[in-house]
């Protein structure tokens, strides 16, 4: 039998997220969360023993929606190219939605210099599900892994891309190259 998840849990985690989004980790307190949880200090504590425990669910809920978002952007597809175009499609309204915030996860980890750190090691298990996502979306089409590899580098770049310049430019750019790499490949059409 599946418990329910607490809706107090629920709340915590929902603050975190938008504050770890909004503002980072290192300057998202406890007491901040706590405050705009609206919650017990006691409350946070019996749902999570510490910021790191935190920022480990956080870091779980948000690859398990991301893989989610991108699963819907990709299926249904009718070719390799359609896959390309509803992924980027997705990464250009995420990024307009969240005002070029860039990637939560990598945000996330480049506030961890240890390359070795539990949450470092966290977001790389979360890319590697989104890499292996990435090549089930793409592998009726005949698109082999190191091509989809390469789409998968293009996402990511396109999301660091339209963080830093502030537009989706590099959103459009990244999908021309991945439609290139496609019919390079021959897999740009229908099969």
């Amino acid at each position: 039998m599946l418990s329910t998840p607490s809706p107090h849990r629920e709340q915590i985690l929902a603050t975190a997220t938008r504050l770890f989004f909004e503002q980072g980790y290192t300057i998202t307190g406890v007491n901040q969360i706590i405050a705009e949880s609206s919650v017990a200090r006691q409350t946070f504590y019996h749902h999570f023993p510490s910021k790191e425990a935190l920022c480990a669910a956080y870091l779980d809920a948000r690859g398990a929606d991301w893989i989610e978002a991108l699963r819907r952007a990709g299926n249904g597809r009718r070719s390799a190219r359609g896959v390309a175009r509803g992924l980027f499609g997705y990464v250009e309204e995420l990024a307009i939605e969240t005002h070029f915030r860039g990637c939560g996860m990598l945000n996330m980890a480049s506030e961890f210099a240890d390359a070795g750190s539990a949450v470092r090691e966290r977001v790389r298990v979360h890319k590697s599900a989104q890499r292996a996502l990435m090549r089930e979306l793409f592998l009726p089409f005949g698109v082999d892994g190191p091509l989809t590899d390469q789409i998968h580098v293009l996402v990511e770049g396109a999301i660091a891309g339209a963080a830093s310049l502030l537009n989706v430019e590099p959103i459009h750019d990244a999908l021309k190259a991945a439609e290139g790499l496609l019919k390079k490949a021959g897999r740009d059409e229908r099969r």
